[in-house]
C-alpha cells in the first residue's frame, strides 16, 4: 500500500528533483554507478503509469438480542464515500440503548469512509406498571401496585370478597379470583364484587299440564304451565322481603290453586319451600224434562255412567260432579224398542268450561213413524196411524233432503209435492227409477199440536243394474263372499267404519241382502230376471211353463228378460245353431258404428250360418226368436250390465244364463282409438278391453232399447247434447242414470269454467274414507261409484280421455277407483281407465284418482 502511495505521489510530482542519498566513502564506486544510472534515467523518456485498482471498505451493522437492523446491514463503500442509512429497531417490549462504538442515536449513516467498520446495536427491556384495584366490597391480597420488566411475571394477587358478597370478575374479563400477569405493557384492572343474591321459589303440585298459573312477587310475575319446582327469574340480596300471591288462576280446565309459606325475608340462603297446590274445579250437569207420557220412565246416563232415573217432568241434576274440562254426553235409555214415542235430547254433549251446565233439554212425545217399501217406479209408505185417532196426515215429497223440523211449504224443496189427507198405506207412483226421494209426514192431532216424522229417503229401483256384489272387503281380503247371507251381512257391518260406503253397503244388492227388494222375477243380489220361452211368452204365462226347459221348441226356454233394464237377452243352448261354444269374427258390412273398418267376414267357428256377427244377427232375426226380429249386438255397457261381479269362471248369473263361457264376448262398440278393434267383455272375470275384429269370440244378442242405455230417449243417449245437465256449483246430472256427479276429480277445484289443479291419488281404502268425509254443494252423502256407475261415464267414442270433457273437464287419462271389490283377488278392486275406457282390476294399495257421485238428486 505504501509503495502504491509513493508511486502515485511520484506520478503526481514528476517535475521535482529527488536529491541523491548520501553514501559512505567505501561505497563510492557503487555510488558512481548509481549516479550514472540515475543520469541515464533522467535522460531517457518516462515509462507509462501503472494502473491502480480503487479501494473499498466493508461496513457491518449487527443487532444484539431483542432487536433488528432496518436497512442494509452489510455495505461495500469506496474510500471517501458514504454508506446508506440504517436504523436499530427494538422488539416489542424493548428499547434501543446505543451502538458499540458509542453512538447513541438509533439511526446512522457513515460519511467519508476510510476504513472497515463493524458495530453492534444494543437493546434493553422496558418496565411496566401493574395496578390492581377494587370495585365493591372486597380486597386485593398481594402487591396491588407493581413495576415489572417486559416479559416477566409480576407477583401473584387474589381478589377476596367481603362477607355475604362474591367475586364477580376482573374488569378485563378474567373470571379467576387469583391471577399473576406477565408484563406486556401497562395494566390497570379492577376486581369487581357484588352482594350475594338468592332465588325465590318452591313447588307446584296438581297443576294440569299446559294450563297457565300466574304467580306474583311484588312487581315480578311468573307464568307456570307444568307442575314441579319453580323459581322467580330475578334473585334478590339478603334482607329483601317477598310476598307470593296468585295473580291468575289456571283455566281450561278451571282450577283453584293456593299458596303456603309464601311470604318472608331473604336471609343469606335460597328460598325454596313455597308450596302451591292446585285442584281442578268440579261442576254439575242438569236440565229439564218435558212431555214424558204418564207411567213412563227414562234413564239418563252421563258418559255411559252415573245413571239417573226420571219418572216425570221437571228439573233434574246428575248427582256426581265432573272436573272442569271433562266431556259430557247425555244418553237416553228408553222408550223400549218398538214404542211409537220418543224423547229427544238437546244440548246433550259438550265440555265443561268453568261453570255448571243446566241447559240439557229432554222432550218426549208420541211420534209418527214413517216406513218405506221400495218398488219399481214406486215407493209404498206406511205409518202408525192408530196412535193418532182423529188426526190428519199430510205428506211432503221432495227430491232433496227435508229437515227434521219440517217446513211450512213443501213446495220450497226441489220437486216438492204436498199431498194432504193421505192414509196409510200410501203409494207414491210414477217415480223415476234410481232417483232418491225424501218423505216426511206431518200429523195434526186433535189437540192441535203438529208432530213430524223423521224424514226418510228411498229410491225406486231401475235403470242401471247393480254389480251383484253383496259382500264387502278390506284392503287385503273379501269377507263372506262365499259364505251364507249372515256371513256377508256380518262382513259388511264389520267393515262399515273403516271401509265405508263400498259397493256391498249400497244399492239393489244391499237392499236384496236386507230382504227389502221386491222383484218381478228372481236372481241373486239385485238382479231381477224372468225366463221367456221361444214363443215370446214369459214363464208361467200362456203356453210357456213356469219353469221351462232349454231347447229349440216354442215352449222351451230361449231368452231372459232383465226386469231392471227392460232388455231381452238370448240364452244359449249346448249345441245347435245357438250353441254356447260357437265363436264369430266381428263384422258389420253396412259400416254403421265401424269407424271405417267393417271387420272380417266368416272368421269364426260355428254351425248354421256364416261365422261372423252380422250373419248371426241375421239368423236370429229370421227365426224371430222369443217373438222379436230386432236382435242386435249389445253395446259394451249393455253387456257389462249382466256381469255378476260376485262370481268368476264365469262371471255370470248362470241360473239365467246357462252355458256361459268363461271367455270373450263381442260387443257392438268399436274401439275409438283403433277402428280395427272392438270392445269385448271377458266373462271369466268381468273385464272389458278392446280386441282386433278378426278375433274369433262368443256372442250373446240383445233386444230392446231402454232409458238406461239411451235407446228409448235418443236425446239423452251417450254423446247427445242432453246426456248431461250442467249446474253452476260444479256438479252435473247424468240424465241417463239420474246420478249426480262432481265435474272435477277429487283434489281439483271448479273455478266456474274448468277444473284446475291436480287430481288426488289415493289407495282404495283412503278413497272410500275420503268420499265418506267429503262435503260439497250442500251435500255430505258423496261416495265412490260402483263399477257399473263409473263405467256409465265412459265415452266409448272417445279416448285420451275417454270421457266427455265438456262435462268433466281436466279428467286425467288414468284408471279411477270404483267402490267395487274384485272377487278374484282380495287385494284388488275394480277400476275404470279414462285413457282408453278399459274396465279392469287394480291393486288396492296402489294410488288412483277418484270421482264422486251421489244418489240423492
Amino acid at each position: 500500500m505504501l509503495l502504491l502511495l509513493l508511486l502515485a505521489g511520484g506520478c503526481d510530482q514528476r517535475e521535482e528533483k529527488v536529491p541523491a542519498p548520501e553514501v559512505p566513502a567505501e561505497t563510492a564506486l557503487e555510488a558512481e554507478v548509481a549516479l550514472e544510472e540515475q543520469t541515464a534515467l533522467e535522460t531517457e523518456p518516462a515509462p507509462p503509469p501503472i494502473p491502480v485498482e480503487p479501494v473499498e471498505f466493508l461496513l457491518t451493522y449487527q443487532a444484539g438480542e431483542h432487536g433488528a437492523i432496518e436497512g442494509r446491514a452489510r455495505q461495500q463503500v469506496p474510500q471517501g464515500g458514504s454508506g446508506s442509512a440504517v436504523k436499530a429497531v427494538a422488539d416489542p417490549g424493548y428499547h434501543f440503548t446505543g451502538w458499540s462504538d458509542g453512538l447513541t442515536t438509533a439511526a446512522r449513516q457513515e460519511q467519508e469512509v476510510t476504513a472497515d467498520l463493524t458495530v453492534t446495536a444494543a437493546f434493553a427491556p422496558n418496565r411496566y406498571p401493574l395496578q390492581y384495584e377494587v370495585e365493591g366490597a372486597g380486597e386485593i391480597v398481594g402487591e396491588s401496585r407493581q413495576v415489572v420488566e417486559y416479559g416477566q411475571a409480576g407477583e401473584a394477587v387474589r381478589a377476596v370478597a367481603a362477607e355475604d358478597h362474591h367475586f364477580v370478575g376482573w374488569s378485563d374479563g378474567v373470571t379467576a379470583a387469583g391471577r399473576q400477569d406477565i408484563a406486556r405493557g401497562e395494566l390497570t384492572v379492577r376486581a369487581v364484587f357484588a352482594p350475594n343474591t338468592y332465588r325465590i321459589g318452591g313447588r307446584v303440585d296438581g297443576l294440569v299440564e299446559g294450563t297457565e298459573l300466574r304467580l306474583q312477587n311484588q312487581d315480578e310475575q311468573l307464568i307456570i304451565t307444568t307442575g314441579g319446582p319453580f323459581f322467580f327469574a330475578e334473585p334478590h340480596p339478603t334482607g329483601t322481603p317477598y310476598q307470593i300471591t296468585i295473580s291468575r288462576q289456571p283455566a281450561a280446565p278451571s282450577q283453584t290453586c293456593t299458596v303456603r309459606e309464601g311470604h318472608g325475608v331473604i336471609n343469606r340462603q335460597e328460598v325454596n319451600d313455597i308450596e302451591v297446590a292446585c285442584v281442578i274445579d268440579t261442576f254439575r250437569i242438569g236440565g229439564r224434562l218435558t212431555g214424558l207420557p204418564p207411567g213412563q220412565k227414562i234413564v239418563l246416563h252421563n258418559n255411559e255412567a252415573d245413571p239417573l232415573t226420571l219418572a216425570g217432568d221437571g228439573d233434574f241434576l246428575f248427582p256426581t260432579p265432573l272436573e272442569d274440562g271433562s266431556a259430557y254426553l247425555i244418553s237416553l235409555q228408553g222408550p223400549a224398542p218398538g214404542d211409537n214415542w220418543r224423547c229427544e235430547v238437546e244440548n246433550a254433549s259438550g265440555v265443561l268450561a268453568g261453570r255448571d251446565v243446566g241447559e240439557v233439554e229432554i222432550s218426549c212425545a208420541i211420534i209418527p213413524v214413517l216406513q218405506a217399501r221400495i218398488g219399481r217406479n214406486n215407493i209404498e209408505l206406511t205409518w202408525n196411524h192408530e196412535d193418532f185417532p182423529g188426526a190428519a196426515f199430510n205428506l211432503c215429497r221432495a227430491r232433496e233432503e227435508i229437515p227434521a223440523a219440517g217446513a211450512a211449504d213443501c213446495r220450497a224443496f226441489a220437486a216438492g209435492l204436498a199431498e194432504p189427507a193421505v192414509t196409510s198405506p200410501h203409494r207414491a207412483e210414477a217415480l223415476i227409477n234410481d232417483l232418491t226421494y225424501w218423505f216426511q209426514l206431518a200429523v195434526r192431532p186433535v189437540n192441535g199440536r203438529t208432530e213430524y216424522s223423521d224424514p226418510i229417503s228411498a229410491a225406486p229401483f231401475g235403470g242401471l243394474n247393480d254389480t251383484g256384489i253383496d259382500w264387502c272387503a278390506d284392503e287385503r281380503n273379501n269377507h263372506g263372499r262365499e259364505g251364507i247371507r249372515a256371513d256377508r251381512v256380518a262382513g259388511c257391518e264389520q267393515l262399515a267404519a273403516g271401509h265405508p260406503d263400498q259397493d256391498g253397503h249400497l244399492g239393489r244388492d244391499a237392499a236384496a241382502q236386507a230382504r227389502l227388494l221386491p222383484k218381478r222375477g228372481s236372481g241373486s243380489g239385485g238382479f231381477d230376471f224372468t225366463r221367456v220361452c221361444a214363443s215370446g211368452e214369459k214363464a208361467g204365462e200362456g203356453r210357456c211353463p213356469p219353469n221351462p226347459a232349454l231347447g229349440d221348441g216354442p215352449d222351451n226356454w230361449a231368452c231372459v228378460r232383465d226386469n231392471v233394464t227392460g232388455l231381452l237377452w238370448e240364452v244359449k243352448n249346448i249345441g245347435g245353431r245357438r250353441g254356447a261354444g260357437h265363436t264369430y269374427s266381428w263384422y258389420q258390412p253396412d259400416g254403421n258404428g265401424t269407424q271405417g273398418y267393417v271387420g272380417l267376414a266368416d272368421g269364426g267357428h260355428c254351425t248354421g250360418s256364416d261365422c261372423d256377427t252380422a250373419a248371426y244377427v241375421e239368423l236370429l232375426n229370421e227365426t224371430g226368436l222369443c217373438g222379436t226380429r230386432q236382435w242386435r249386438l249389445p253395446t259394451r255397457r249393455e253387456l257389462l250390465s249382466i256381469v255378476n261381479n260376485s262370481r268368476h269362471d264365469p262371471a255370470a248369473e248362470t241360473t239365467f244364463f246357462p252355458h256361459t263361457q268363461a271367455d270373450h264376448y263381442w260387443t257392438a262398440t268399436t274401439f275409438a282409438d283403433q277402428p280395427g278393434s272392438a270392445w269385448q267383455v271377458y266373462f271369466r272375470y268381468g273385464e272389458s278391453y278392446p280386441a282386433a275384429k278378426e278375433q274369433s269370440y262368443h256372442l250373446r244378442l240383445v233386444q230392446g232399447r231402454t232409458v238406461t242405455f239411451g235407446g228409448a230417449h235418443p236425446e239423452f243417449a251417450p254423446g247427445a247434447a242432453q246426456e248431461f245437465t250442467y249446474y253452476d256449483d260444479g256438479t252435473v246430472r247424468h240424465n241417463i242414470t239420474g246420478l249426480q256427479w262432481l265435474r272435477c276429480s277429487l283434489g281439483q277445484t271448479w273455478d266456474g269454467q274448468e277444473c284446475t289443479g291436480q287430481a288426488t291419488a289415493l289407495t282404495w281404502q283412503e278413497a272410500l274414507q275420503a268420499a265418506a268425509a267429503f262435503e260439497f254443494a250442500g251435500h255430505n252423502d258423496w261416495r265412490l261409484p260402483n263399477k257399473n256407475e263409473l263405467e256409465a261415464l265412459v265415452a266409448t267414442q272417445r279416448s285420451l280421455p275417454a270421457i266427455r270433457q265438456e262435462a268433466f273437464p281436466g279428467t286425467p287419462a288414468q284408471y279411477f277407483w270404483t267402490s267395487s271389490p274384485y272377487a278374484v283377488l282380495g287385494h284388488a278392486a275394480w277400476s275404470v281407465d279414462f285413457g282408453s275406457g278399459t274396465v279392469n282390476a287394480s291393486i288396492k294399495s296402489g294410488k288412483l284418482p277418484l270421482r264422486l257421485v251421489r244418489d240423492d238428486w
